[in-house]
């Protein structure tokens, strides 16, 4: 059934390496989950932990440090509207690995909670760019009998980055507390949020820009050779494929310059308003389920229920793996 579906090998490993960016997108949001579960971070901050005096002051650090994040996420999607389209999807990409790497060297060499908070942010602002780019430049990148496939790599990567986050979280919880080096166990996990992202900035060169992209710049030469490039195969050695796809993408293209382009627009006809209600629903569903909480406040919430520290995290990672 699925035999005439023919995979680029550059093709894919585009698409994989791209998925970089949504695995830093998805371990610097879950990395605080960790974060909190380590002793050595209450200490050094001077916040009262869980179970004595103090501790409602706390919870409402813990809860500012997730909230700036998802504000900096926030923006970083609405960047992301300008930039895409400005800058195109790589160069967006780019940004975002950047400023996720400048917020994540912040929150590691954080020296207290003021600090803490502004890398929580900047982090966000990176988070929210990826999460939003990095699809998009999937989807535009594959062939249509493999879209589906190739953007479901976001999900996968996602499940990745949140079990990197568990995982390295729980390793360092073996790190005693009363250990000279006993920061380590919440720093080195922020820090690690840096090397996502760096990967990609070093090897960005490999992927190629966006052809939908270069067609709106009126650049149809770079395009049609990148898609020859993403759709080659020894089957077609004309280009045939590459050919009947960069025409159907540029038609597409001419037909959606002509149309109206104001935000306002996706809200302007019964169809319009369908698509925009039934996205923006299943992203509502998807938080309202609840499970940035458990991601976020798990370690805490298995603490409360007695649970020690090192199981909190082990509870934490696990279920994080079972997103696999």
């Amino acid at each position: 059934m699925l035999s005439h579906i023919i995979v680029n090998r550059y093709n894919l490993w585009v698409v994989i390496f791209s998925a970089i960016g949504t695995i830093s997108t998805a371990y610097g949001l879950a990395i605080i989950g960790s974060t909190v579960g380590q002793p050595s971070f209450y200490t050094y901050l001077k916040l009262a932990p869980q179970g004595t005096p103090g501790y409602s002051h706390t919870t409402r650090i813990i809860a500012a440090l997730n909230g700036v994040n998802s504000a900096g996420a926030i923006i970083g999607c609405l960047y992301h509207i300008w930039s895409s389209e400005s800058l195109g999807r790589k160069k967006t990409m780019i940004v975002g690995c950047i400023v996720l790497t400048i917020g994540g060297a912040i929150c590691a060499g954080a020296v207290d909670v003021a600090m803490f908070l502004v890398g929580r942010g900047i982090a966000g602002i990176g988070s929210g760019i990826l999460a939003c780019v990095v699809p998009m430049y999937q989807a535009e990148i594959s062939t249509p009998e493999t879209r589906g496939a190739m953007v479901s790599a976001t999900g996968v990567a996602y499940a990745l980055g949140y079990s990197f986050a568990g995982w390295l979280g729980y390793a360092c919880s073996f790190m005693s507390e009363t250990s000279q080096y006993a920061q380590f166990a919440w720093r080195f996990p922020l820090a690690f949020q840096c090397v996502f992202p760096v990967i990609f900035l070093c090897g960005q060169s490999f992927i190629p820009l966006s052809p939908r992209w270069l067609l709106s710049q009126c650049r149809e030469k770079e395009a049609f050779q990148i898609m020859c490039k993403l759709h080659q195969s020894s089957s077609d050695l004309n280009n045939i494929r590459a050919r009947e796809e960069f025409f159907l993408t540029k038609k597409q293209y001419e037909i959606d310059s002509n149309l109206p382009n104001r935000w306002h627009d996706l809200f302007r006809t019964a169809p319009n308003r369908k698509r925009a209600l039934i996205g923006a629903m299943l992203m509502f569903g998807n938080q309202f389920l609840g499970v940035y909480v458990i991601s976020n406040y798990g370690v805490l919430i298995y603490a409360q229920l007695g649970q020690g520290d090192s199981l909190s995290l082990l509870l934490n990672a696990c279920w994080t793996t079972l997103t696999l």
